[in-house]
């Protein structure tokens, strides 16, 4: 029943994202005077609408998305679908000269508005993005309890070098290489061999390169100095059914010391900002091996839950498998609110790339007649008017169809080869 609750949670937390999104766009707009006639989250058929003023609220069927329509923005906006491509040119060409003449009505027009206000409505749904993020990410360290942390310090010691889901041992099953060596809980490592370890995660990246392979661990036990030699086995991996599979990764046996430091409002404020910092490098780090990844997706290799790219799918499941663990509540809701922070940042990034159709391609538009105009009067020739969308949308669908490739693709890996986050 948690599994069904938080995957839930996770839609409906995306989907008051994406409202907010829009709401950035339709507010700024209207700030500005312009026309706004129709907010909607979702695509495809109208479940529901109502009017207020000159504007249509309401939400659709296919939860994908959303819009906000402000008049001016294309040549391509009309209510009547069956105009011939001759039209669409006509009003493409007709929107490339900016009338001197207007009427009223018309100086509401979206691209009869200064370039820093048009950028400032585009840019506007990002910027929800951001604040959202940090908000959500605040949320989840107070929730939380503060800023965990890994030590590399041993919490417990497995006995057994293949244990059972639940972590129990069969009898006469072979020691972990920790147990067969002596380390125990509580035991603290500084060293292995000439590299210093401060984080848990240097002992981990040392232990798995190592299978095999003889380490001498520098340990501190019961603020004593001691060496100890092990050598991790091949430990087991699981597929995504559970099953266990031979793996090729060094195998210690250990579990480390999580803590969490106390927090208070001020704390929680200073380190949301340093929290999301680090989601912004691991964001980078993830678009730097997707395209391997791609290659992983078909080749069935197991998928790292750092480095890895996931989609909606992903997502959901990941927030129901720690909706169903047996965590307690209150990191499963700081787990839900960190992953809401951290897709907002990432989402919010994304949007605001130079590429048609993101809010960052027509922003770059903007800037280009923008300056396009300006060499124009420095030349003391007439202004070019506005780019002609026409000559560009075949770049903007290519982009399109990447996307939709590439969400294709992570949800087939999300559903055929998830990542397991418990």
């Amino acid at each position: 029943m948690d599994y069904a609750i938080y995957a839930v949670l996770v839609v409906v937390l995306l989907l008051v994202s994406v409202a907010i999104h829009e709401l950035g766009h339709l507010l700024t707009a209207k700030a500005y005077g312009m026309k706004a006639t129709e907010y909607f989250v979702g695509f495809g058929p109208r479940i529901f609408s109502f009017r207020r003023g000159e504007t249509e609220y309401g939400l659709k069927a296919i939860p994908a998305g959303g819009y906000v329509k402000i008049i001016g923005m294309s040549p391509l906006e009309n209510h009547d679908r069956t105009r011939s491509p001759e039209d669409i040119e006509a009003a493409a060409e007709a929107m490339s000269d900016l009338p001197t003449d207007l009427e009223p009505d018309d100086r509401r027009l979206f691209y009869t508005y200064p370039a820093r206000q048009r950028s400032v409505v585009l840019a506007a749904g990002s910027l929800t993005h951001f604040v959202l993020a940090i908000l959500l990410v605040f949320a989840a360290i107070l929730v939380g309890g503060g800023i965990g942390s890994i030590r590399p310090v041993f919490d417990t010691v497995v006995p057994c070098a293949a244990p059972s889901a639940d972590g129990s041992c069969a009898s006469g099953a072979t020691p972990s290489a920790a147990a067969a060596a002596g380390l125990k809980p509580g035991d603290r490592v500084v060293a292995v061999g000439d590299t210093t370890i401060t984080a848990y995660q240097q002992l981990a990246d040392l232990i798995k390169a190592a299978p095999g392979k003889q380490l001498v661990l520098h340990i501190v036990r019961d603020g004593s100095p001691r060496t100890v030699d092990v050598t991790p086995t091949a430990g087991p991996t699981r597929d995504a059914d559970g099953n266990v599979i031979p793996g090729t990764q060094g195998f210690l046996g250990i579990a480390p010391v999580i803590s969490t430091t106390g927090t208070s409002v001020g704390y929680a404020a200073g380190h949301a900002f340093t929290a999301l910092g680090e989601t912004l490098k691991s964001t980078g780090t993830v678009l730097g091996h997707l395209p391997g990844e791609i290659g992983d997706v078909f080749t069935g290799k197991q998928r790292n839950a750092a480095t890895s790219a996931v989609s909606v799918v992903g997502v959901v499941r990941a927030t129901g498998d720690v909706g169903s663990s047996q965590e307690d509540r209150r990191y499963k809701v700081s787990y839900l609110l960190g992953i809401g922070g951290s897709l907002n940042l990432f989402v919010g990034i994304v949007n605001l790339l130079p590429l048609l159709p993101l809010d960052g391609g027509h922003i770059a538009i903007v800037w280009y007649e923008k300056a396009r105009a300006f060499v124009a009067r420095r030349r003391r020739r007439p202004d070019p008017g506005r780019v002609n969308i026409l000559k560009v949308l075949p770049a903007a669908y290519s982009v399109f169809a990447l996307i939709v490739l590439l969400s294709v693709i992570l949800i087939y890996a999300d559903i055929a080869n998830p990542i397991k986050v418990t």
